[in-house]
């Protein structure tokens, strides 16, 4: 025969909590919770069904707390969320419905080398995909080697850093130039700018990570440092900004040199006139 327990207030008052509890638990996180044991109004309360509720209620924030009290951990998929749709096979949502931030993932434990978020893919697909309101088409991706891909609306790939080859694919890049963000300024010699470019060393090279038939052509960050101080912040790099302004300066040195070759053949061409006239003056005595 079941022995019935009397349950006085407090524990009674305690029961009610961790009923409660279990309420919020399931529509806050989506925390299932299987309790052994249902009641109705004016049905008696046994011990041993109140503590073999109290057991998997205490297992199950065990485990959400990282505790040891439940062996299968929490039933997954876990989602935070009041509100939302889940995502078939998906582990861990959050949703904000209100439109504010729908979760944060960080680390305070600064002077670490912890992370704060690590991504692993055992599989062949993506290791990241970010969606945004353009009808269900990812705008962002991580793939499993780590190439990073932002993406038009028409999934057509807007900026592409390759992790395989290096290679950074946009339709243009913007150098921040604006005057009011500068300081430092000092004058340039173009022809002395063209000077040292014609002298410059260029060949035709490949990187070693790269296959012999991946080509390219122009110096190396040791020689454009030595001939015009620059050296991309290592000496191992050119920055753009100083390679665009290299070549601009260098422009304008060999347009000066052809308008004074301009100006010297225009005066040679002037003083040719004034010999044919004199020239002519003289056959006609």
């Amino acid at each position: 025969m079941t022995k019935q327990a009397n349950l006085p207030l407090e524990r009674s008052k305690s029961f009610l909590k961790g009923v409660a509890l279990t309420t919020v638990l399931g529509s806050m996180f989506g925390l299932a919770v299987n309790l052994p044991h249902s009641f109705r109004n004016g049905q008696p309360i046994t011990a041993q069904q109140l503590n073999g509720n109290f057991n998997a209620l205490k297992n199950a924030v065990d485990a959400l707390e990282g505790g040891q009290g439940s062996a299968s951990g929490v039933d997954v998929p876990l989602i935070l969320t009041g509100s939302g749709i889940r995502i078939p096979n998906a582990t861990l949502q959050a949703y904000n419905d209100a439109g504010g931030i729908g979760a944060v993932i960080g680390s305070s434990r600064a002077g670490t080398s912890d992370a704060a978020l690590v991504l692993g893919q055992s599989g062949t697909g993506p290791l990241l995909k970010g969606f945004g309101a353009n009808g269900g088409e990812h705008e962002i991706e991580v793939a499993s080697n780590g190439t990073l891909t932002l993406f038009a609306p028409n999934l057509q790939a807007n900026i592409r850093l390759d992790n395989a080859s290096g290679v950074v694919t946009a339709r243009g890049f913007n150098s921040v130039s604006d005057r009011n963000v500068k300081t430092n300024f000092s004058s340039v010699s173009a022809l002395q700018v063209l000077e040292k470019v014609s002298t410059l060393p260029i060949t035709r090279w490949n990187y070693r990570a790269d296959a012999k038939s991946v080509q390219h052509i122009g110096p190396m960050a040791q020689d454009f440092e030595a001939a015009f101080g620059l050296n991309g912040g290592d000496g191992q790099h050119i920055n753009t900004v100083d390679a665009q302004g290299v070549t601009l300066a260098a422009i304008q040195g060999l347009n000066a040199k052809l308008e004074q070759k301009d100006a010297q053949i225009k005066a040679l061409e002037g003083k040719l006139s004034a010999l044919e006239a004199r020239l002519k003056a003289l056959e006609n005595k």
